[in-house]
């Protein structure tokens, strides 16, 4: 199965056979099953769960990327200007080890290649540099049909008075981007997809968690290994914080312990809209049904 990804920018080039392609002469259900194979693709590519989806696309797939020094990286043999404007999140990564993240500074075309110039590191890379033997640039997008297609550097922002985007799908990441928020407003925004929260999401005070909706924002406990804990802890004296728009959903068959959602002592205002927990395999103290909004004082 190929994705949008997968398909030549030059139309003509897509003549592979049925349905990834298009070859020619082909009877009546070929046609049919290239058009619902293109419906497939979009929907996917719409929702994020195209192979190669989630937050992070390889626009330079099928293309040679290259180290050229601790700035700057190499498409070999195609313009992908327009895929990398300034100011685009990036994430560049390497056969031996975790990627760096950064920001486009330029991108330019020379004698048929692309030549990126990044800066700005943020505190999730491991230094603040492109490592020798890159080979893999990906850039940041946001789909579903929502205005946050393409998420510019104020989004990534760290202590800006909007909000914070989690880098990739896990609960390390959501913590990351709560850390990041700063004082005061703490909003933490999730996309549309599966989140594996493979440890307690820890909200303060000032703290809102805010989906895309129940049927598009899933908070799913992670199994290989277990969350054998709580899915989103709200800390003790914590004062204003929200949680809304997304789906909470336990594992019974790996979870031996833990809640999802886990409120301390002595907390105030907590203000919870249109959420939805389930837990998986057997029944379990999870239950089964939407969570009423509420305000708790």
């Amino acid at each position: 199965m190929t994705e949008i990804a997968d398909l030549k920018a030059s139309s003509a080039a897509n003549n592979t056979a049925s349905p990834d392609g298009a070859p020619g002469r082909h009877d009546r259900d070929q046609v049919n099953d290239i058009a619902r194979e293109l419906m497939g693709k979009m929907r996917r590519e719409w929702q994020g769960t195209a192979v190669d989806g989630g937050p992070w696309r390889n626009a330079a797939k099928g293309f040679a990327v290259s180290f050229v020094n601790a700035t700057e990286v190499l498409i070999t043999g195609t313009d992908a200007t327009l895929l990398f404007p300034p100011n685009r999140k990036v994430k560049i990564s390497h056969a031996a080890g975790n990627p760096v993240y950064c920001f486009v500074k330029t991108a330019t075309l020379n004698a048929g290649n692309t030549e990126i110039v990044v800066e700005d590191f943020d505190d999730a890379s491991p230094d603040d540099a492109v490592r020798a033997g890159a080979n893999k640039i990906e850039f940041y997008a946001s789909f579903g049909g929502s205005a946050l297609r393409e998420l510019g550097r104020a989004a990534f922002e760290d202590g800006h008075t909007g909000f914070e985007v989690p880098y990739e799908f896990t609960g390390a990441a959501i913590n990351a981007a709560f850390a990041r928020s700063g004082a005061g407003d703490k909003t933490v925004l999730l996309r549309a997809g599966t989140y594996t929260i493979e440890t307690p999401i820890v909200m303060g005070s000032g703290a809102s968690l805010v989906g895309l909706g129940p049927n598009r924002s899933q908070l799913r406990a992670a199994t290989a290994p277990a969350l054998d804990g709580d899915m989103i802890q709200i800390n003790a004296l914590a004062v204003d914080v929200s949680l809304k728009g997304f789906r909470l959903r336990g594992e019974s068959a790996s979870q031996s312990a833990g809640n999802g959602i886990s409120i301390g002592s002595t907390v105030a205002l907590v203000r919870i809209e249109n959420l939805l927990s389930r837990i998986s395999g057997a029944t379990g103290s999870w239950g089964r049904e939407p969570v009423r909004d509420r305000m708790c004082q």
